[in-house]
């Protein structure tokens, strides 16, 4: 599933997706830096809640596992 990145910390972020995503889940999210270097970082899902309805689109909250530093 592609999401859009909304906000993004050290040890975070907000994204934006179509597929809603259960609280407590975890996975992994490919961030990629601006040189286009991939970066998969370990998250758990924080909270997820429906931002539109046409269309639908859902924000989570997401935790990453490790703080995330790239480079």
């Amino acid at each position: 599933m592609a999401v859009a990145v909304v906000e993004l910390s050290s040890a975070g972020a907000l994204v934006e997706s179509t597929t809603p995503v259960r609280p407590g889940a975890t996975t992994e999210l490919g961030l990629d830096d601006v040189s286009g270097r991939r970066h998969a970082v370990r998250v758990s899902v924080v909270r997820c809640w429906v931002t539109t309805l046409d269309p639908l689109r859902y924000r989570c909250a997401v935790r990453f596992e490790r703080l995330f530093a790239p480079g």
